[in-house]
């Protein structure tokens, strides 16, 4: 919690910052574009940390286990219940790289749309 609620400003916290921005500016992009991108890259980052400890709401198995899920209303949530037991279950670093690899693919399509 005290990394990702901390402002970086030493020379260490920042050379991750100057080397994205280096990249995505070689690759391209704008400036504003490429700050825009890395504080995506950022938040999906910290929100999928914080998701994988149980400290923000999730669809993952954190607290709550397949029975629990199991037990919703399968009238008033037919998608919720008849996927019960893919929500029940997760591998967060599969899904982490899922993530990661759907946000490096909209990168590639938003930087074609500007070539």
């Amino acid at each position: 919690m005290v990394v990702v609620s901390r402002q970086l400003q030493s020379a260490a916290g920042l050379l991750p910052v100057e080397r994205a921005l280096a990249t995505l500016r070689s690759a391209g992009f704008g400036g504003e574009e490429a700050v825009r991108i890395l504080r995506t890259f950022i938040a999906y980052i910290v929100g999928s940390l914080l998701r994988e400890v149980g400290v923000t709401p999730t669809f993952a198995p954190v607290h709550h286990s397949q029975a629990e899920i199991g037990k919703v209303d399968p009238v008033l949530f037919p998608e919720t219940s008849s996927l019960a037991a893919e929500l029940g279950a997760c591998d967060h670093e599969a899904e982490f790289e899922f993530g990661l690899e759907l946000l490096i693919r909209a990168i590639a399509v938003e930087r074609g749309r500007h070539g």
